[in-house]
């Protein structure tokens, strides 16, 4: 019988290879798809986010979080007017049996009509509540407090955010309250947190992203 621990380790080990190939394999048929969307749509496609996109990214707080920080699958929209960049993120947090990988799938949106002062707006959660109650950052709008309710908004010009939050904006924003954004001049960043692209998303993602920042800027 000294054989059967062999064995039950084969077989977990068969196992474990199933699961992985069909991971893999999953893996490769969606990269497939949306490279075959992207070419049908006419749409610029990276492997990696390019560099006139990365130094603006980077520049993002929401963004800082992590380590083995990537890009990949960008996909870019550009009318002239409107550049859209859509593309996965991913980065790893924690260590040992915590360590995870993170996937995020972002838009980022430029248009020059957009004059934005830096801004995060996060959902809130029971945990930015707490934070709230012990004083971490948390701008407050006075005549919103729905809005106010359902993000924490986060920036270094308080004043400035509030007069830029006006009631049409604030309504653009709460369509999706459950979506992070952040604004940095002419920059409009869209996180959608445990996903990965997918060729059946990328049209509505574009149009959501076009519609935001067209209504962001129809009330400057």
């Amino acid at each position: 019988m000294d054989w059967i621990p062999f064995v039950f380790l084969g077989v977990v080990g068969g196992i474990g290879l199933v699961i992985w190939l069909v991971a893999s394999h999953r893996e490769k048929k969606r990269r497939e798809r949306v490279i075959q969307l992207a070419k049908e749509l006419d749409l610029e496609l990276n492997w990696i986010l390019p560099d006139q996109e990365q130094g603006v990214f980077g520049q993002f707080q929401v963004v800082q979080k992590g380590r083995n920080r990537t890009t990949n699958l960008c996909l870019i929209a550009d009318d002239g007017e409107t550049r859209i960049a859509l593309f996965d993120y991913s980065f790893i947090t924690g260590a040992g049996e915590n360590q995870r990988r993170h996937h995020w799938v972002v838009s980022l949106c430029r248009m020059d009509a957009l004059d934005a002062p830096a801004m995060q707006l996060k959902p809130t959660t029971f945990l930015s509540l707490v934070g709230s109650l012990i004083g971490f950052p948390d701008i407050h709008i006075p005549e919103a407090p729905e809005f106010s309710k359902a993000f924490v908004i986060q920036g270094n010009a308080p004043e400035a955010i509030r007069q830029f939050l006006n009631a049409a904006r604030r309504d653009a924003f709460l369509r999706d309250p459950k979506q992070t954004y952040a604004l940095l001049n002419r920059h409009l960043l869209i996180v959608r947190e445990n996903q990965k692209l997918n060729a059946p998303k990328i049209k509505p993602l574009l149009g959501e992203s076009l519609a935001l920042i067209q209504s962001l800027c129809r009330t400057n």
